[in-house]
């Protein structure tokens, strides 16, 4: 059927006039949709500009920032010296609105606010596409609004951006379905993985459903159908081991030290902080390694890593199993002569607590400190 000019410029008027509903819903679908995203946006944005820093992995957010190999390898160091004990895709746009804005709360927290938006919009599409426009209204706003989310939006946490690729995930398994697409399929693969590189294990957990539910009801022969979803699955392993088989095929030389792993083993942290494995060491033996492995490595060069290496048996346990005093770490917290600033030590146990007047403690930085007199 051909359209008239005047037909197709009206459609073409209407294809940019975004507030207004598709020809295929009620005229007041769109600028509900719009109106719940807008007041979901000023509810995650209303403590902005004092959302808070993240402990430690804010200061790998600024690292990431300043530096494209720490960026590259999730280092939480500017030199990309060690990397922080998870993996780092939720920290990639707020290390990216850090460099755009610079490095501030509302800069770490903005990303979050816009993966909660996002999540809004979405889940009123898969909503509408199942049960129709008003269960889709019903369900952006319920979903919009739910306290925890709310909260969760407004903060530089990990897990507004796992939220959020579950969502589109979800998304584009229900277009799967109810299409026959193995597109649709595969993409909703890739938000899981993606997912995967934001919170680990926990994007997994809507696997099965996910599967079972494309098995029974997706208009496709049997063959067709486990087919897909073995295609599915092997993207879905591929985006997810992504950053890990990175680490594996780069020499150990030309990469952060993997923190979280006894033995510098991206997949040995994997398993340790998903709970697939449980290491020998006590979690209090685990914490000091963590701390002291921060102290001493981050302040070092590449060429003077192995003298520093040396300092802590326990970066190395199957080098050197021999027992050692280990020196206190404040004067070696941050020499004059390193050019960056380093993660915030703060944590660092309660036998080597520093002086919070001579070091000046902040939030997310270390300055050069002093023993407690």
């Amino acid at each position: 059927m051909l359209l008239s000019p005047g037909a197709v410029s009206l459609r073409q008027r209407h294809r940019y006039a975004f507030w207004r509903s598709p020809e295929d819903q009620p005229w007041w679908g769109r600028p509900l949709l719009l109106t719940i995203a807008v007041i979901a946006g000023a509810l995650y944005s209303r403590n902005l500009i004092n959302a808070g820093y993240a402990p430690v992995y804010s200061a790998a957010v600024k690292s990431m920032s300043v530096s494209w190999k720490a960026f590259f390898f999730g280092a939480a160091d500017p030199g990309a010296t060690f990397a922080i004990d998870k993996l780092a895709g939720s920290f990639v746009p707020q290390a990216l609105a850090a460099r755009i804005f610079g490095f501030h709360q509302w800069s770490l927290a903005l990303p979050q606010v816009i993966e909660g938006v996002i999540s809004v919009l979405v889940m009123y599409r898969v909503v509408r596409r199942w049960a129709g426009p008003a269960a889709g209204a019903l369900a952006s706003w319920i979903f919009a609004f739910t306290p925890v989310l709310a909260s969760m939006f407004g903060h530089s946490m990990e897990d507004g951006a796992l939220t959020m690729c579950l969502v589109l995930a979800a998304d584009r398994y229900h277009y799967a379905i109810a299409h026959g697409k193995v597109r649709s399929l595969l993409f909703a693969g890739v938000w899981v993985g993606l997912g995967f590189q934001a919170k680990m294990l926990e994007a997994w957990m809507i696997l099965p459903a996910l599967a079972v539910g494309y098995l029974l009801t997706a208009p496709a022969p049997l063959a067709r159908r486990l087919r897909d979803l073995v295609l599915a699955g092997v993207v879905t392993l591929v985006v997810s081991a992504s950053w890990t088989l990175l680490m594996i095929v780069t020499p150990a030389a030309d990469r952060p030290y993997i923190d979280g792993s006894s033995n510098n083993s991206a997949l040995a942290m994997v398993r340790a902080t998903t709970g697939w494995s449980v290491s020998a060491s006590t979690s209090r033996e685990r914490f000091e390694s963590t701390c002291s492995r921060a102290a001493r490595m981050a302040p070092c060069s590449r060429a003077r890593l192995p003298e520093c290496r040396a300092l802590d048996p326990r970066l190395h346990p199957a080098r050197d199993p021999s027992p050692r005093p280990v020196p206190d770490p404040c004067p070696r917290l941050v020499p004059d002569s390193y050019p960056h600033p380093v993660p915030d030590l703060d944590f660092l146990p309660a036998p080597q607590a520093l002086d919070p007047i001579a070091c000046g403690r902040v939030p997310v930085w270390v300055r050069p400190c002093r023993p407690a007199v």
